[in-house]
């Protein structure tokens, strides 16, 4: 972490400290027709920032189809059709100034990361901007160079987002600083209150009308001749006579 920290407040002062303008302030000094065909950028030895930067543009007017805008002290310092960065310029070079959002200080500051990373001792950087990146897409060049003038690596950044996409002759990767963020306290749950039930509507009159009512089945009453049949009937008795008759013949043996 003390590594990280150090490496953090070491690219911070590096940009912090030196004076001029970045790539994109200079660029907003050129005519804007002329900045909607941009197609390279170049500069040296910025720490981070160059004496003059060099911005050069498609114009098919010209005999070689480019014109170059040079930028030095926060003001347009020259223009002319001829360039040492290149020969001829086409159309399918122009990559507009609306693909340049990643500045040149931080990519200054990505270089002196790289180097500290690498035990090597920073000291400016030559940018170069333009088709440099995976299928061809707009990204800085960024040659590293230490406090005597020599080259430590290339670094190949995406103009739009800022991403390294190959980092030659560094072989370590900076640390990337963690800011821990407070933790998110939630918020106390809302009280829910309960609303009781609603109380049903009596029924209307007309309702009550025309709902079918419920009855029991009628109970038939049974004849009286039935009824008896189904009532228990008694056992009948023996006749007084017959039993006084079976006593006589018990007694006399007959």
């Amino acid at each position: 972490m003390l590594r990280a920290i150090f490496i953090a407040s070491f690219a911070f002062t590096v940009c912090a400290l030196a004076q001029g303008s970045t790539a994109i302030a200079a660029l907003k000094l050129l005519p804007k027709d002329a900045a909607k065909r941009l197609a390279r950028i170049e500069a040296r030895e910025g720490a981070p920032w160059p004496e003059r930067w060099y911005f050069l543009v498609h114009d098919p007017g010209t005999p070689l189809g480019l014109r170059e805008y040079v930028v030095a002290d926060g003001a347009l310092a020259a223009t002319r059709t001829l360039s040492q960065f290149a020969d001829t310029l086409k159309p399918a070079d122009v990559i507009g100034a609306d693909a340049v959002k990643f500045d040149s200080d931080a990519v200054a500051s990505l270089a002196a990361r790289y180097s500290v990373a690498n035990g090597a001792r920073f000291g400016s950087v030559n940018f170069e901007l333009g088709k440099f990146g995976e299928k061809s897409a707009p990204a800085w060049r960024a040659t590293v160079l230490n406090d005597k003038g020599d080259a430590l690596g290339v670094l190949i950044i995406t103009a739009l987002k800022g991403v390294v996409e190959r980092h030659d002759g560094f072989d370590n990767k900076p640390v990337e600083v963690v800011v821990e963020k407070p933790p998110v306290v939630a918020p106390p749950p809302k009280a829910v209150v309960l609303k009781p039930a609603p109380t049903p509507a009596p029924a209307k009159p007309e309702e009550l009308l025309t709902k079918p009512f419920i009855t029991a089945p009628a109970v038939v009453a049974k004849p009286p001749q039935e009824r008896a049949a189904s009532l228990p009937q008694p056992t009948p008795k023996p006749n007084a006579m017959k039993r006084f008759g079976s006593s006589v013949k018990k007694l006399f043996g007959n």
